[in-house]
């Protein structure tokens, strides 16, 4: 997937917060469709006398979709993040790198525009992703398909061996299978890449990411070079992103450009 075309979207943060209703309840009833917050008395009492008596908030019922609320720390911290984003001069580098792809046309006439385009939409009918023709996409292949055929070649015979592997990974966290080809971006398929930051193996793990998930890095052995084990990691890895951000296209976007 060439990373320049993944899309920049956010979803607000939301927290359910559903409460259930006791005989000594006090109900706050607030307008344009609030949530009604259910209140239940607790008292200490020690030889027939109360003492303490105070008011607490009754459980969580988060299967309760009747009585959802934005949380309104959730929805400040949202705010907080999209303003960063948007003032940042980061955001407008980015936006143009997507909106104003610059290229240069290859020549190959191997393979026309219209058989690319008829490929594209057949492979865009068998994946979640969104595989849309576009000129640069088009300068990008061919650019592979003209000038780099031997590294195409050395990757399709390693894909044989790494991809039956990275996809059982894959699928054992519900992780749609064509996120295998990220290797392909991270290392090009070298398990002792390593990379001017120190990101290493296959999935390109920083030192600390790396021992997050179970990996051993020490002097005497790196297990970012291991492609069974760090493909396991990569694969929790991701399936944690996507917990958090609930979007693949976002999680592809992190995992290539931010490093912790």
């Amino acid at each position: 997937m060439n990373q320049k075309t993944l899309t920049l979207i956010f979803a607000a943060l939301f927290y359910s917060v559903c409460v259930f209703s006791q005989d000594s309840t006090k109900v706050k009833t607030q307008k344009d469709d609030q949530v009604k917050i259910n209140e239940s008395k607790i008292d200490s009492i020690i030889d027939g006398k109360i003492y303490d008596s105070k008011t607490i908030p009754s459980a969580t019922d988060s299967l309760n979709v009747n009585s959802l609320s934005d949380l309104q720390i959730a929805s400040d911290f949202d705010q907080k993040w999209l303003d960063e984003l948007y003032s940042n001069s980061l955001f407008d580098t980015i936006y143009d790198s997507v909106t104003d792809l610059k290229y240069d046309t290859v020549d190959y006439p191997e393979l026309p525009t219209d058989t690319l385009k008829a490929r594209l939409k057949a492979l865009n009918s068998k994946t979640p992703f969104n595989i849309a023709y576009n000129p640069a996409l088009e300068s990008v292949i061919k650019s592979y398909l003209k000038n780099r055929r031997n590294t195409l070649q050395r990757l399709m015979a390693l894909s044989e061996y790494y991809f039956p592997m990275f996809e059982k990974e894959l699928d054992n966290y519900d992780i749609p299978l064509e996120v295998k080809y990220l290797a392909i971006v991270e290392s090009a398929l070298k398990p002792r890449a390593k990379s001017r930051v120190g990101a290493t193996g296959l999935w390109q793990f920083m030192f600390q990411t790396g021992k997050m998930y179970g990996l051993n890095v020490s002097s005497y052995v790196d297990e970012r070079s291991d492609p069974i084990k760090s493909t396991e990691a990569a694969s929790k890895y991701l399936a944690k992103l996507y917990e958090i951000f609930g979007d693949f296209y976002l999680v592809l976007l992190f995992y290539i450009f931010f490093f912790f």
